[in-house]
């Protein structure tokens, strides 16, 4: 009989669900934030559900995560740290990597993987400071120009900008001005791009993480970030595939699966 896992990953952005059938993916989904988050992890689960073609008794477990996994009571006890899944998820897909690194909107956050996808010890940069995710949607807007395609635009630039504002306010500014004053959008990328792998290399090297490093998240599509975060670290992130934004709900699976059957003490 196949052991079937499923995790909700519940951002303050977006919503994710991930089926795990015998250690595969078999099923996922995914939605903006539009409700209220337990009734929107449940319509997510459904929908995940019908994709596997399978019934919610079918479930040995389901691990709960995120910006809201505490507001998602009855989809699941089981509620897990948002740095924990992200190490046991990026674990499931690149064993070989020895840190997790999440470029939030607001924040990155970076986490020391164990050789069995526990999280040993983790770093953040302020709330306020520059470089986040944040930063890559507001030059999207301030260029008018697709977030899917701001990295693959950075690369292009012979001459990146600087940005020196440390606090995300001032850069921001500093950002506009730049794009007010006629700049280059490809140098003004390069510089956004840069900087932002230039915080995520002070938080790993801080961690001082020994091995290959996976980015988790929308961020980790960007080929500008990744290619920026290889030259900071002198080593090429982890590949996770087309699986990235959803690291984190199956870590949570995992998680579950594991506390079902005994075998983690993973705080809530």
């Amino acid at each position: 009989m196949a052991h079937i896992l499923a995790g909700i990953d519940l951002g303050s952005r977006f919503g994710k669900v991930t089926i795990i059938s015998d250690g595969k993916v078999i099923a996922r989904a995914s939605s903006p934030v539009d409700d209220e988050v337990g009734r929107l992890g449940k319509r997510l689960l459904k929908m995940a559900l019908a994709e596997a073609g399978l019934r919610r008794r079918a479930l040995a477990a389901v691990g709960v995560t995120g910006h809201g996994r505490h507001g998602a009571g009855r989809l699941s006890r089981l509620a897990f740290p948002d740095v924990t899944c992200a190490a046991m998820g990026v674990h499931f897909l690149a064993p070989m990597a020895r840190a997790a690194v999440d470029v939030g909107g607001l924040m990155t956050r970076a986490a020391a993987v164990g050789k069995n996808g526990e999280a040993l010890e983790y770093v953040e940069n302020e709330r306020c400071a520059a470089g986040s995710g944040r930063f890559l949607e507001t030059a999207a807007e301030a260029l008018e120009t697709p977030v899917s395609e701001i990295g693959r635009l950075s690369l292009t630039s012979a001459s990146p900008l600087r940005l020196t504002s440390q606090c995300v306010v001032f850069a921001e500014s500093e950002l506009i001005s730049h794009v007010n004053a006629g700049g280059e959008a490809a140098d003004i990328l390069a510089g956004l791009h840069r900087s932002v792998a230039d915080r995520v290399a002070t938080l790993v090297k801080k961690l001082g993480a020994k091995g290959p490093i996976a980015l988790v998240g929308g961020v980790a599509r960007n080929e500008g970030v990744m290619a920026y975060i290889e030259k900071a670290l002198a080593e090429k992130p982890a590949h996770l595939g087309d699986d990235p934004i959803f690291v984190g709900a199956m870590g949570a699976a995992l998680l579950a699966g594991a506390k079902k059957a005994g075998r983690t003490r993973v705080a809530d």
